[in-house]
């Protein structure tokens, strides 16, 4: 009986109204000469025929457009705007988006909306990180030139940039109460926490090896000579000079012999 038939849909895509169409089959049925066919059978060959000819419309249409568009890339490579050359990119791709199956397409230009939405995003993060960096470098370097020791026992005056940039590796920013502050890694102390900058400033220029950066340091043998200003420069007693560079670390010996050369100090007897 025709109502113990079991139908089957086969989706035949959406109509120029941009409704979606289908029509019903039988799950099994005979031709007039007996020969019995399974409904989904026919339904898959129907799906094969269409997309081949879906595709080779599409391929007719799209494929020499998109080869023409490759062959522009590759000749104007490297040649171009960057805003052009992107543009000419997302043309290749609308292309190529073209030539995939029709239930395909829409995904694909989702995959490209997606990625092109990370991609901003992900530059607009790179700029706030870099601009975040800058921020923080401004800081450090105001705030350790600002606590770095001065007076007569102070960081030498023509030291105290060159002090900044040796010792800002040290220092780290943090929020505080709604507050940026700067916070100086515990280098005196295996596993320490982080001090304060005023400590930092006092126990890191109160070691024997620091003494080269200070102004107290420049005071030659018995305490009779103190530093002199010579045109901007500071000018040491030669044998001082030589008992500073006879103690010091490679790394002090070099910031030494910088400081010499740069002429920011001077040696005499």
């Amino acid at each position: 009986m025709a109502d113990d038939v079991e139908f089957i849909e086969i989706n035949l895509g959406d109509g120029e109204d941009g409704k979606p169409r289908s029509m019903k089959l039988p799950k099994e049925f005979s031709d007039a000469s007996g020969n019995k066919y399974n409904g989904q059978d026919v339904i898959n060959s129907l799906n094969g025929k269409i997309k081949s000819v879906a595709m080779s419309e599409a391929e007719k249409k799209y494929a020499p457009k998109l080869q023409e568009l490759k062959s522009l890339q590759e000749a104007t490579k490297g040649m171009i705007p960057a805003d052009k050359a992107a543009e000419l990119q997302r043309e290749i791709e609308e292309m190529q988006i073209n030539l995939l199956p029709e239930k395909e397409r829409e995904i694909a230009r989702q995959t490209l909306r997606i990625q092109a939405l990370e991609k901003d995003i992900g530059s607009h993060k790179q700029v706030a990180e870099t601009k975040t960096q800058q921020y923080h470098e401004f800081l450090k370097s105001t705030e350790l030139m600002a606590n770095l020791p001065s007076g007569d026992n102070g960081v030498i005056d023509q030291a105290r940039a060159r002090e900044v940039e040796l010792i800002k590796k040290y220092a780290k920013v943090k929020e505080e109460n709604g507050k940026d502050i700067v916070i100086m890694d515990n280098i005196f102390e295996s596993g320490g926490e982080p001090i304060d900058m005023k400590t930092f400033m006092t126990k890191y220029y109160a070691q024997p090896d620091m003494s080269y950066a200070l102004k107290s340091s420049l005071v030659s043998g018995g305490g009779t000579q103190q530093p002199r200003n010579l045109g901007g420069k500071t000018v040491v007693p030669s044998a001082e000079w030589n008992r500073r560079l006879a103690s010091a670390n490679a790394t002090d010996r070099a910031t030494m012999t910088g400081q010499l050369a740069r002429g920011e100090v001077v040696v005499q007897d």
